[in-house]
């Protein structure tokens, strides 16, 4: 696994890291494995993916596409469009997008109605902004069932607090300098 900034490798390199990051979180999927530029036979062309991963689930065998784009300026539409008309031409099931840069709001639109996960990577940290359909927040799964975040500001004057999933920021309009404390809380709410 490479540990340098994603920024400070070539593109090819990023596609490498991206293809990393999910043998690692595919391990416990059955059959599980990646490809780096795989070649792929469509109904109007043949194309060439930075990384493919495939596994068996349910009796039936999954194809995801990814995409890795080292870029320093925002993703547009038009690339997440055209992963989508690719996933459609090969039969795959889903696509996923990974950028060292931000996604533009019609990225963002388009992928949540198409079921596209596309995923900020910075100082080596996964930010999703859309993984499927419908997209919800996503929430470890080692976290408890039952969980809240407790935001303290350093003096203790304020706080919010709230279930996890149901998200809430505290109020930063006296300055984004402010340090807060972050506590994770487990609660059983019960119907609350």
């Amino acid at each position: 696994m490479f540990q340098l900034d994603p920024l400070e490798i070539s593109p090819e390199e990023f596609e490498v890291y991206v293809k990393e990051l999910l043998e690692k979180e595919g391990l416990m999927l059955e059959g599980f494995h990646t490809k780096h530029l795989e070649s792929i036979k469509g109904t109007d062309g043949d194309y060439t993916f930075d990384v493919t991963a495939r596994f068996e689930a349910l009796g039936a065998s999954f194809l995801v596409l990814i995409e890795g784009k080292r870029y320093s300026k925002p993703i547009e539409r038009e690339l997440v469009q055209i992963l989508q008309q690719k996933l459609e031409s090969v039969g795959a099931q889903k696509a996923m997008l990974f950028s060292t840069s931000l996604f533009r709001s019609g990225a963002i639109n388009f992928a949540s109605s198409h079921g596209i996960a596309l995923i900020h990577v910075q100082n080596g940290q996964l930010s999703y902004e859309t993984r499927s359909l419908n997209h919800r927040p996503y929430i470890q799964a080692w976290l408890p069932k039952f969980s809240s975040l407790l935001v303290k500001d350093e003096g203790g004057d304020s706080y919010s607090m709230s279930r996890l999933g149901e998200t809430q920021y505290p109020d930063l309009s006296r300055g984004s300098s402010r340090k807060f404390l972050i506590e994770l809380i487990e609660r059983d709410w019960k119907d609350s």
